[in-house]
């Protein structure tokens, strides 16, 4: 290798016409060439997996843009006007990913507690299947509504039923919540999940596990009338 750049910014360019021609120069190279021979370079570059957009690029060496010192010290100049064979590299624009969502096949219709001595740990309470399309998706947030039936008709009573709710990917938690009361005026509320970093692969679909930590059956905070549904 004769020379690299890497890192490059804007800052590393001419601009010679605005938005569409730009020229970049490697200097300080000492590439000696005996007289009636030929030597070849090769010019790679790097490009994004992923580019923003979809364009064609064309590199080419423009006129004089080959710089160098003969045999007799004198500085020489090529080529004459800008070389006509080109190299054109076409950028195909990134696919955004999307992501579905649907109830996992292997769901309990109920969940049955009587526990009337301590809280009950890491009861399921729904699988969610994920499927990527069109590229990666990384999920960064998110959230999901608990609503009470029976005794649990108040965001209080909710809360102190349900204290903490969890996600798991398969055995591995990935996010735990205690739950808050955010709105005192309906019997439902919002459990969110913030600072993810969970990525489905394109055309994967992947399941998250949300269990909860379900307080006592004690006939004042819950009942065994009561239910809670996830949506």
């Amino acid at each position: 290798m004769l020379a690299k750049k890497s890192a490059l910014t804007s800052a590393d360019f001419e601009e010679i016409a605005v938005g569409t021609d730009y020229r970049y120069a490697f200097t300080g190279l000492s590439l000696p060439i005996a007289k009636d021979t030929t030597k070849t370079l090769t010019i790679k570059v790097s490009i994004p997996s992923t580019p923003e957009s979809g364009a064609d690029f064309t590199i080419t060496f423009g006129a004089n843009a080959v710089r160098g010192t003969d045999g007799l010290g004198l500085t020489q100049y090529a080529p004459t006007s800008a070389l006509a064979a080109t190299r054109t590299m076409k950028y195909v624009a990134k696919t955004p990913g999307s992501i579905e969502l649907s109830a996992n096949s292997a769901n309990a219709d109920k969940a049955v507690l009587l526990n009337l001595t301590e809280t009950t740990s890491d009861v399921e309470l729904t699988k969610v299947d994920f499927k990527a399309t069109g590229n990666d998706v990384k999920i960064t947030r998110l959230e999901f509504i608990l609503t009470g039936t029976g005794t649990l008709t108040t965001d209080a009573k909710i809360v102190a039923a349900i204290p903490t709710v969890k996600i798991y990917d398969g055995t591995t938690i990935i996010g735990s919540v205690s739950t808050v009361i955010d709105d005192t005026s309906n019997d439902n509320i919002t459990v969110a999940f913030t600072d993810l970093t969970w990525t489905v692969a394109k055309d994967t679909t992947k399941t998250l596990t949300i269990k909860a930590d379900v307080s006592k059956i004690d006939n004042n905070l819950v009942t065994a009338a009561d239910t809670i549904k996830v949506t």
